[in-house]
Parts: structure tokens; C-alpha cells; sequence
């Protein structure tokens, strides 16, 4: 995802990391999320975007973020991609945080929402067969979500910092 803030840009970030790691960097370049389910599945129809879908479901590891729903933690609204109506409805819904877009409640349920028939990503079974999938995020902001990803299998590895470690051990 691009983004107007260089801390949460989507390519900017491919970059830095396919430089550090020696490797070429792939974009998924389409919005995050749109008004409808249909125009969703058109541009998940798109040849790039399914080409660039199809690369990410042969991965064999996968670094993703671990987002919040608190507004004060999401990285997808301070980036201003989802409006603060969304992440109260999310948050309405009992939804926690999300990996790829695909959020999740305290337990790690994703259930089905409209708003996930909106966004453009790798598809939340297609994501789980990626055998490493190592979650980053740190904080005790986070650890609601860190937890629910970790319950739900949304990721199997997870770099964090010792304070939201201590607070997802005692919550677990």
C-alpha cells in the first residue's frame, strides 16, 4: 500500500527490506479497501493483482504486521485508509487486530464481515498455507492483537518487544 505517511508506506517499505535482504520486492498495486464486494472482485480478477497474489501464495515466509483497531494503534487508519467509522464497526463487531487486512476477534476468529469482502489481499487460507509467518508488532497497544493473531494461526513466528510479551503471557 502506498501512503502519504513514509512510516506506514507500503512500497517504500518492500524496498528497504528486498534491499537489506538481496532480494526483489513484488507491489500489490491497488487499494486497500473499496466501496464494494464487486469492485473488490474485479480488481482481484486484474491481471497484475492476481499475478502479484499468485507470488505471494508461494511464499515460504511471510513478515507482516500485526494491526490494532484502536485508533490510536492502526496503522491503516493513520495512514488514512480506513475511516474511524470502520474501525468503531469493526471494533462494534468485537474485532481485535488483523494480519493481510483480515481481522479477528479476542480468540482469533475472522468471521465473515463485509468489510473483508472489500479489501484487496491474499486470501486468509491462501495466507495460512504460507508455512512461516512471522508477526511483527510491539507494545502494550498491541498485545490484544498479537494474542488474537497468535490464537487464530495468523502467525507462527512473532518479534516483540518485552513489554507486550509480559502483557500477552499474562492475558493468555
Amino acid at each position: 500500500m502506498g501512503s502519504q505517511n513514509r512510516v506506514y508506506d507500503g512500497h517504500g517499505l518492500v524496498q528497504r527490506l528486498a534491499s537489506a535482504m538481496g532480494c526483489e520486492g513484488y507491489f500489490l498495486n491497488a487499494p486497500f479497501i473499496v466501496e464494494d464486494p464487486e469492485i473488490a472482485s474485479a480488481l482481484l480478477g486484474n491481471q497484475n493483482v492476481a499475478e502479484a497474489i499468485s507470488l505471494a501464495q508461494k511464499c515460504d515466509v511471510a513478515v507482516v504486521g500485526i494491526g490494532s483497531t484502536e485508533p490510536e494503534y492502526s496503522s491503516f487508519y493513520q495512514a488514512g485508509y480506513v475511516p474511524l467509522a470502520d474501525l468503531k464497526e469493526l471494533r462494534d463487531f468485537g474485532m481485535v487486530g488483523d494480519v493481510c487486512g483480515r481481522h479477528f476477534n479476542h480468540q482469533g476468529e475472522s468471521p465473515d464481515l463485509d468489510f473483508h469482502n472489500r479489501i484487496i489481499t491474499i486470501a486468509e487460507e491462501a495466507f495460512k498455507q504460507i508455512p512461516t509467518r512471522i508477526g511483527v508488532a510491539g507494545g502494550i497497544g498491541k498485545a490484544e492483537a498479537i494474542l488474537g493473531a497468535l490464537r487464530g494461526n495468523f502467525i507462527n513466528v512473532l518479534v516483540t518487544d518485552d513489554e507486550a510479551a509480559r502483557c500477552i503471557l499474562d492475558n493468555a
